[in-house]
């Protein structure tokens, strides 16, 4: 189903490109490189001007040519790269490609070229394009459809800051490409993971390439301060590949850096799959179970800034336990600033409403005066109350205190 598909047709390019023979890459910037071969000097030099070292937004016909032209053979080498590092069992799977900020798409035309290079058959369900630029994101269809012909293909155009949710397809394994896009400034990294780990629905891989900048610290060494990492770190993934090279050669003997990251989230399983579908539909007792669960490691890899995210939404509709679980984020500073005043303010919320482990813990807030006055006395009538229902933590306060236990 391609509903609302965008995609470039009736152009002096569409047509040309039915022309070019078996769909490679190479045979389509062949295109390119007839079209700067008739261009005069100076507006060769006015065209390159305009695309700002490949950063610009690609809005006009003359820069979604020279790019290729320019760049294409060095980002063929870069995504050649880093297919190359996926395992072999994600060929045998079908996957879902969601290509982030692709611009007119040479990240699908690389993976065609891949698979045809390595004997490999199409793996993939759907392909989803995302490029706030109109232009190149019909160019990046119109490419698309001619190396995958029999491949569901959706449009987004977008900019990252406006994506929500429903803008991705509702599978079970993607593969995420992300071409000098995490590198862009002014990319909310933290909101972008957030995005990316709230539509991961399967064993997904991300696979991020993006040049070497000043950032990276200099010489050969990787400081692990560039954008990649900082994304890596945030979105909480395991490093399947990373590989920074300052002298990648492509075309012969030319040379360009590369800063590559391969990463993988690992399969949910059924009932994580459904506690997620019930807490986004707002059901209190699944957000918070899932809370526990990226707070825990239950079933997925502890993860405190999800866990913050998911406590506060059920917190929000007044749920004890995450008003409690809230409470102990804060007072550990965990994905979040230390601040006990707030600790002690949720577990007092959580407390009010009977829970056990909330009495105990704002016991201990009392008998240290964190966040709340030192009062030894509500202290130890805390401890009693969370220890009676079974908190072993209250139980040892009060035999540390040389307090009775209440029956």
């Amino acid at each position: 189903m391609e509903a609302q598909l965008m995609i470039e047709e009736n152009t002096a390019y569409a047509y040309m490109l039915r022309a070019v023979g078996e769909p490679t890459f190479e045979n389509v910037r062949q295109l390119s490189v007839d079209f700067v071969s008739r261009l005069k000097e100076e507006d060769k030099a006015e065209i390159y001007k305009h695309l700002d070292n490949g950063r610009s937004v690609l809005d006009s016909e003359a820069l979604l040519l020279y790019y290729l032209y320019s760049y294409g053979k060095m980002h063929l080498a870069k995504l050649r790269y880093i297919y190359s590092c996926l395992p072999s069992s994600f060929w045998n799977d079908k996957v879902d490609l969601i290509a982030w900020g692709c611009g007119q798409g040479l990240e699908i035309m690389a993976y065609g070229d891949y698979l045809r290079s390595e004997g490999l058959h199409s793996n993939l369900s759907s392909i989803t394009l995302i490029e706030p630029s109109e232009l190149a994101l019909r160019r990046a269809a119109l490419h698309a459809r001619l190396f995958f012909p029999d491949t569901e293909i959706r449009t987004v155009c977008k900019y990252a800051g406006d994506l929500t949710v429903e803008d991705f397809p509702e599978k079970r394994v993607s593969l995420h490409i992300f071409s000098n896009f995490l590198d862009i400034e002014g990319l909310d990294l933290p909101r972008l993971a957030g995005l990316v780990k709230s539509i991961q629905r399967g064993g997904d891989y991300y696979a991020c390439v993006s040049p070497i900048y000043d950032s990276c610290g200099g010489g050969y060494v990787c400081k692990h301060t560039c954008r990649l990492s900082h994304f890596t770190k945030e979105l909480g993934a395991e490093i399947l590949n990373h590989w920074c090279n300052r002298e990648l050669k492509y075309d012969g003997d030319k040379v360009c850096t590369i800063n590559s990251q391969l990463l993988f989230r690992q399969t949910l399983s059924e009932e994580i799959l459904r506690q997620i579908k019930k807490a986004e539909e707002g059901d209190a007792e699944a957000q918070f179970a899932m809370g526990a669960n990226y707070g825990n490691g239950n079933e997925v890899a502890i993860d405190y800034r999800e866990a913050v995210k998911w406590y506060r939404m059920a917190v929000e509709q007044g749920h004890a336990s995450a008003q409690n679980n809230l409470g102990i984020m804060y007072e550990y500073g965990r994905s979040v600033d230390v601040n006990v005043d707030e600790a002690a303010r949720l577990y007092r919320l959580s407390a009010d409403q009977g829970n056990s482990y909330a009495w105990g813990n704002l016991a201990d807030m009392y008998e240290n005066g964190k966040g709340v006055k030192k009062d030894m006395e509500e202290a130890i009538r805390l401890y009693k109350l969370s220890a009676a229902q079974g908190y072993t933590f209250a139980q040892d306060a009060l035999k540390r205190l040389g307090e009775e236990q209440e029956e």
